[in-house]
Order: C-alpha cells, then structure tokens, then sequence
C-alpha cells in the first residue's frame, strides 16, 4: 500500500474471580469492531492466535447485525493475516479458542495507514481532550486520529456477543451466569483508603453534602462510584463539584451535576445519601441495590468530568472522587479549577454534542462575552459613562475565572476585582451571602458615593449588587430587583416582537412582597410561587417558554424553552427591522444566560447589558420599588421534622395551633407576613419576618421565633429580642 500502517495491538482478556478459567469443550468467542463514525480510511483488523473469521459491510447509522453468510478465513495457529475494513465500514470478527485453560484472549491489531492512532489502554484513565463528548455507545477503547479533520472510533467488546465466556468493562467481574458484575472486592479494598468516620450520618440536599472537609474523604470517594453508576444509568457525561460554596473555607461539601446540567434527579439524591451513610461492611450491598433499583446498565461506559473550587482541601478530595470513578472503570476528565455553573455548562455542552457550547473554559467565555459585546454594542457606541463596575469575587474560584475573562469583553466594561484570593479567607467577611446576611458593605472593598459594586459566592452561583448613596447609607440589590429588571427588560422585548410567547417569573416565599407586588401589579407579568430550593424554581420555570427565577439570595437565571429559542431565531433573521431588532436582542440574551444554572458571571453580564440599553443608573434601578424592611432568625428544636409546611412553604400543617399562631401576629403589624420552615440539614427552624417598619419587622420575627420555640419544641436559649 506504499504507506507501512501504525500498529497497535490490543490484548483482549476478561476478569474473573479466579487467574484461569478451565473449558471442556471448543469454545467460539465473538468480538466486534465497530467506529462511530466509520473512519474515512481503510482499516487493517489482524488477529493471532485463534481460528478467525472476518467480515466487512458498510454501516448506514450505527452498529448493525453482521449478514448471515460470514465469510471465514482460518489463521490457524501463530500470526494470523491481515484483513481489511473499507472506508465507512464496520467488521464483524469471530474467533474459535480450541484450549482447555484460557488465561488471556489472544491480540486483535488495529492497523491505521498512513495515519498515527492514539489508542488508550483498556482501563480508566482520564481523557486529555476536554471538549471530547463522552462515548455514545458501550465502548472500552478509543482512538483519535491526529490528522484533520479529527475522528474518533472505538473498537467495541460486547459482553451481548459473547458465548458463553463474555468480555467485561474494567472495574467488572463476570458472576456465575456469564454476566458483568461490580468487581467489589477491589471497590473493598480502594474504600479502606477513605474510611467512613464512625457515626457520621450526612444528608445530601439541595447543595449536596457540605460539612467539615476532614469528615469528606469518604463521601467523595463514594460520589465518584455514584457518578459512574448514574453515567451508565443515562448513558451520558455525569458532573462532579467539588465544592460548599459560601460555607466557610474550613468546610467542604461536593454534588453531582445531571446530563442537562442540572441538578441530580430526587430518586438519586436518596441513592446518594444511602451510599455515603454505608458503613463499610454494607457498602458493596448499598452498591448492587443502588445498580437494580435503577436498571443500571454495567455494560455500558461511563464518563465524568470533576470540577473544584479554590479550597485548601479541595484537590485532594477531588483525587478521592477520582479513585472512586477508576475503581469502578470509568473515564474522567479533570478540569481542575472552576466555578460550579461553569462545571454545570461543560456538563450540558458535552451531552448536547456541543450544540449548547464547547466544552471548555475558552468555550465558554467565548460564548458568553461574544453575547455580551454584540449585545451592548449599540450602548457603548454612544458612550456610557457609568461602565466601571467593582467585584467583591469573595476570595474564591470567580475571582481567577473573572480575570482571564475579563479582557474578552473589554473595553465595553471595566471590572475591577476586589478579594480576589490573594489575600483573605474564603468567605470570610465577604461575598455575596455575608452582604446579603449583614446587609452590609464586604470587607476590602473602596466604594465611593454611587458607584456600582455587586459581590459573588465563593462558587460565583449567587451575585448581589449595591452601593452607598450621596449620604453613605448602603443600598443593597438582591435576587428579587435583579428578577425584576431582567423580566422587565424581556417583557419590553416580546411586546416589540409581538408573537405571543410567555413569560413567567417564579419566586419563593422569601421573596420580598414589594417585588411581587410591582411584578403582578405594575408590569403584569405572572408570579409563580415555589418550595426553597433551586430545584424546584428550576422546574417551574421549565413550563414557561421564558421562565426567569430568582432567590432572594441571588442564585438564579433564565431559561428558554426549544420553541422559544427557534422562534426568536427564526424572527431574527426574517423579520422586519424592528421587530428583528428585539429579536436579535432576545438571540443574544439567550446565549449570555448560562440557562443551566445561576452564574454570577453570566448574571454580571446581564444586568451590565441590561443597564446599558436602558441607560439606568444604579439608583434608578432601585428605585424601581422599594422592599419592604425583613428579617430572618433561626430557632434551634429538638428535632426539626416536628414542622411541615404546604403552600410553597408559606403555611404550617404541624404542629397543630403553630400557624394560628402566627396569623395572629400577623395581624398585628401593617402589610405583614410571617412563615417558618425547617432547615433542610440541620435542626433548626427557619423565621421570616416583614412589615412596614423595621421595628415592626423586628418585633413580629421575635414574637413568631418565641411561638416556634414554645410550640415546636425549641432547645437551648430562648429568642431574645433585639438583634
């Protein structure tokens, strides 16, 4: 052929309990190439060792059954001969073993022509291209070709194709009916190294687990087998953060990130606590039950990638994620350093196809700031003079990932980063949860009379804004007025467009009254009514074809359903010019928001483009409505289980005499409400108060927090008043 072909060879074996297996009779072992897309070359399959027979056919879409007339073309013993794969082809191989001890399958060669394969051992190890998908069908070997443009093939074992011995994934052993099974004993012993700590029992939650890092190493380890086992469940990328956010720097916490990029399913966050809670004894038990209760498919690859923020601990514990994905046989890519909405981004690019985006950090601040500059590009034309803006990254990953994204999206903003890292504790006394908290100012940053300054989380999920005015009192901007200005400015756009689309917004019961009330009252957009969790905000926005949701705390974004998205397109290129110029605004909104997740980098954009257009100063956005004084208390009980809660969480069922209780002190103060909730992770009991005064507000939080503590059985200091 002129070109002498790379070879690889690649040894086909199978794990069992026992070193050798014995056979009584012939055996006939089947074994199947197959390369999605089929490569464009000619490809060589060579097998030694074994009677052979080889033969190709084209493939149309996927693996297909090989013909009924396979030729065969016996090797007999030694070397066996070459045979060839046209391009766009697939080959069907079965090899005859006639031994009676078999401790290992002979050799199969992948012959590339002209060509240098890279062709990764049969056993986990992680993926050095971070935009490449995860495998779409069962496949324990890959290969990339070097030579443009890049194909990527496997050559597939099916354990289905195999009689009666079977091939197994590594991190498998074949159980007594020819099948894969978890190799458990190997799972035993990699536990040993990240041993559960007696008596601990950990909740996985909205947030996922978060505790002290010392108390993690062994629910990381156990999040890494889960993640291979839901990555073969779904036959998808599965995401590992390790992370707890706007904890303080001393915890650590870690979730794991579904195939859309959002938040694990309910039935596996059961999963997830069962296994992490496992004393080790019953651990290979909670493993098999987790696999049958949810059909998991052992055959099938799994592949996860693992981010983490900028902790102490946070690269060791992701090494122990990482030793739960290998001993299980998964492939892993490590991202390393990222913030969780950009782990949840990868996560959806991967399993889109890159429809959503590339997979990769440039990826993704190329996506976003390209929405960002052809976005503000009118604004900024005209000159804008209040485009500087001041970041608290509260010490933590936003800060890094701000700074090398930053320069993408000058000169139409200038961002000026304060606790960046460099000095200072994670989160500590800083970020957008302490603003939020303390209804203050972060530590280590300058602010001047009207300047516009925001702060992240310590994962950049949640942004506030705010600044001091003219007589340095603190204006604070939280999740409710940034809800508020986003739906505004979309609810402008889809009039100009005119097609009909809807929009809603959804809140939880900790949104202030005043924001519900301009949003019904004044904009007459619908306000949806949800349980505290980003889940739940999530789904309900889903039913909209522009659902916008919020918290309080600043977590959240806007999502777009497919028709939406097709028919702002569709409007963008045919419509006349203005209604195609709201229509491109609403296309590039589209691709600024990270519509997986809050992202308070994508959410920073935004609002900065919204500002912009609109030409609003930060006191004129403000001034939009003014929030109603509140206040939330925490009372500590002996068991927070004693209250449950309907109506979004806004009404007591139990105790009994609890909520009627609080309606009577409600009624004390004007333009009140008051509601209580169990904490999701510990025992206390969530309190919040608001009213026309902040007295007022102050007075009705202490009154409830005291009924809670006599009625729902409170623990330790009584409530005191004042604050």
């Amino acid at each position: 052929m002129g070109t002498k072909p790379d070879t690889y060879t690649l040894p086909l074996y199978f794990l069992t309990p026992r070193s050798s297996i014995h056979i009584s009779q012939n055996v006939s072992l089947k074994f199947r190439f197959s390369f999605p897309p089929p490569p464009p070359v000619p490809i060589w399959v060579q097998v030694s060792g074994f009677s052979t027979s080889v033969r190709s056919y084209p493939v149309a879409d996927g693996w297909q059954a090989p013909p009924a007339d396979t030729a065969s073309l016996n090797s007999g013993k030694g070397e066996g001969p070459s045979f060839q794969i046209p391009p766009r082809c697939a080959a069907w191989a079965a090899v005859s073993a006639a031994t009676r001890e078999v401790r290992s399958i002979g050799e199969a060669r992948l012959r590339i022509p002209g060509l240098r394969g890279l062709l990764g051992p049969p056993r986990s190890t992680p993926v050095s291209d971070p935009a490449a998908s995860a495998p779409r069908t069962p496949a324990r070997w890959a290969f990339r070709l070097s030579q443009e443009p890049p194909q990527t093939g496997t050559a597939n074992v099916s354990p289905d194709d195999l009689d009666p011995l079977g091939l197994c994934p590594q991190g498998f052993q074949l159980n007594e009916r020819g099948r894969p099974d978890m190799d458990l004993d190997a799972v035993t012993k990699q536990s040993v190294l990240h041993a559960k700590p007696d008596g601990l029992i950990l909740q996985y939650g909205t947030a996922g687990f978060r505790t002290k890092a010392e108390h993690l190493d062994h629910v990381m380890f156990r999040m890494g087998l889960l993640a291979v086992l839901r990555s073969k469940q779904t036959k998808s990328t599965i995401g590992v953060m390790v992370t707890a956010s706007h904890n303080p720097e001393e915890d650590n916490g870690v979730k794991l990130v579904d195939p859309l990029g959002e938040m694990l399913a309910a039935s596996w966050e059961e999963h997830a606590t069962c296994l992490a809670n496992a004393e080790e004894q019953h651990l290979p038990r909670v493993l098999v039950d987790i696999s049958e209760k949810a059909a998991v498919d052992l055959h099938q690859d799994a592949f996860v990638v693992i981010g983490r923020d900028t902790r102490p601990s946070s690269e060791r514990l992701s090494q122990s994620v990482i030793d739960g994905v290998t001993v299980l046989g998964g492939q892993f890519y490590d991202y390393g350093l990222l913030t969780t909405p950009q782990l949840h981004y990868m996560v959806f690019c991967r399993n889109s196809n890159g429809q959503y985006g590339k997979a990769t950090v440039e990826g993704y601040y190329q996506k976003l700031s390209s929405a960002f500059v052809e976005l503000t590009k009118q604004a900024f034309c005209r000159g804008d003079d209040h485009r500087t803006l001041k970041v608290d990254c509260a010490n933590g990953i936003g800060a890094l990932k701000l700074a090398e994204m930053k320069h993408y999206f000058s000169p139409g903003l200038s961002v000026q980063l304060f606790n960046d890292g460099t000095k200072g504790k994670l989160n500590h006394l800083c970020g957008a949860d302490f603003v939020k908290s303390h209804q203050k100012p972060p530590q280590g940053i300058e602010m001047r009379a009207n300047e516009r300054c925001c702060s992240f989380d310590g994962d950049a999920d949640r942004i506030v804004y705010y600044y001091h005015d003219a007589d340095g009192q603190f204006h604070l901007i939280d999740g409710d007025k940034i809800a508020t200005l986003i739906s505004s400015f979309l609810k402008e756009l889809l009039l100009e467009i005119g097609d009909g689309l809807s929009l809603g917004v959804v809140q939880t019961a900790y949104a202030n009254g005043s924001s519900t009330r301009y949003l019904e009252e004044v904009m007459k957009v619908p306000v949806y009514c949800t349980k505290t969790g980003v889940k739940h905000l999530h789904h309900k926005a889903q039913e909209f074809d522009i659902g916008v949701y919020f918290e309080a705390n600043g977590h959240g974004t806007v999502l777009f359903s497919k028709a939406a998205e097709t028919k702002i397109k569709q409007l963008a290129k045919e419509s006349e010019d203005e209604k195609r110029k709201a229509a491109k605004m609403l296309e590039n909104i589209i691709d600024l928001f990270n519509q997986t997740i809050g992202d308070a980098i994508s959410d920073m954009l935004v609002i900065e483009a919204i500002l912009a257009l609109k030409g609003l100063t930060v006191q004129q956005w403000d001034a939009l409505y003014t929030d109603l004084p509140n206040r939330q208390l925490k009372v500590k009980v002996a068991d927070r289980q004693v209250i449950s809660t309907t109506d979004a969480e806004r009404q007591v069922v139990k105790p009994p005499g609890l909520q009627e209780a609080i309606n009577d002190l409600v009624k004390k103060y004007r333009l009140s409400r008051a509601f209580v909730r169990p904490s999701g992770t510990e025992d206390i009991v969530r309190v919040y108060a608001e009213a026309d005064s902040q007295e007022n507000t102050d007075s009705l939080a202490y009154e409830v927090s005291l009924a809670v503590f006599q009625l729902a059985g409170g623990i330790g200091e009584r409530p005191q008043r004042g604050f």
